[in-house]
């Protein structure tokens, strides 16, 4: 019989594991009173082992087993799905755009590329325009922009523009406005200059605006207060020609 790891036989103990058969080790069978003999040393052998298992009480094989048996399939598996997901929910991260105050109130402003569709003067005003801009496809807003001293219609019809898409809709000289085109502006020769912000080559209507080095925010509020707005016009800029 096998009692702890051994396999026990006349006069005879080796380790299970050295793989021995029975038959091979001892030779020809044994007279009957030997096998009698050796099946009530065996029954006594596993009485004392019993006897000694009762007497430790259960929690000593507790340790042992959990040490041999592997962890279950099935919770490696979700461990495994679960760093996967939050590898995959964390933006990429360059290391090149810090942390601050200031890009945490940039990724809350949703900004985004449009083509203008349409524009047209605004009815007894010599300062706005109204476009109709599409800024996913198949979505059109209407925008009112204060540009119309600024840039001609022939710079806005059918150009690519930069929009902030979630500030709070608006209206001017009672004509709602939806979204806010972005311009940079500063001072020629003392005179007010604006221009508008340009997305990068090969943009298409619909695509996020984004720091240099850093991702696209996985969200943004539906409504952008206007005091973070303000803090990310303070800290925006327009350098030899870059935004």
């Amino acid at each position: 019989g096998a009692v702890g790891g051994l396999t026990y036989g006349r006069g005879h103990a080796r380790s299970a594991a050295q793989g021995a058969p029975m038959a091979a080790t001892l030779g020809a069978p044994p007279p009957a009173r030997k096998i009698d003999e050796a099946i009530a040393m065996c029954a006594a052998l596993l009485a004392k082992v019993e006897g000694r298992r009762a007497s430790e009480g259960p929690t000593t094989a507790a340790p042992a087993s959990t040490q041999r048996v592997p962890p279950a399939p099935a919770a490696a598996s979700s461990s495994t799905k679960t760093a996967t997901a939050a590898a995959a929910a964390a933006p990429p991260s360059r290391g090149l755009v810090p942390d601050t105050e200031g890009v945490q109130c940039f990724n809350k402003a949703e900004l985004g590329v449009g083509r203008v569709r349409s524009v047209e003067c605004v009815e007894n005003s010599d300062k706005l325009y109204r476009c109709q801009i599409e800024v996913r496809p198949g979505e059109t807003r209407q925008v009112v922009t204060g540009l119309q001293k600024f840039v001609t219609v022939e710079e806005l019809n059918d150009h690519d523009v930069m929009l902030v898409l979630n500030l709070k809709p608006a209206k001017l000289a009672g004509q709602a406005s939806e979204a806010m085109i972005l311009c940079a502006e500063g001072e020629v020769n003392g005179e007010r200059v604006v221009k508008l912000c340009v997305p990068p080559k090969g943009s298409v209507v619909g695509e996020r605006v984004f720091l240099q080095g850093a991702a696209p925010s996985l969200e943004t509020p539906k409504v952008l207060s206007s005091k973070i707005w303000d803090k990310v016009k303070a800290l925006l800029q327009a350098k030899d020609g870059v935004c």
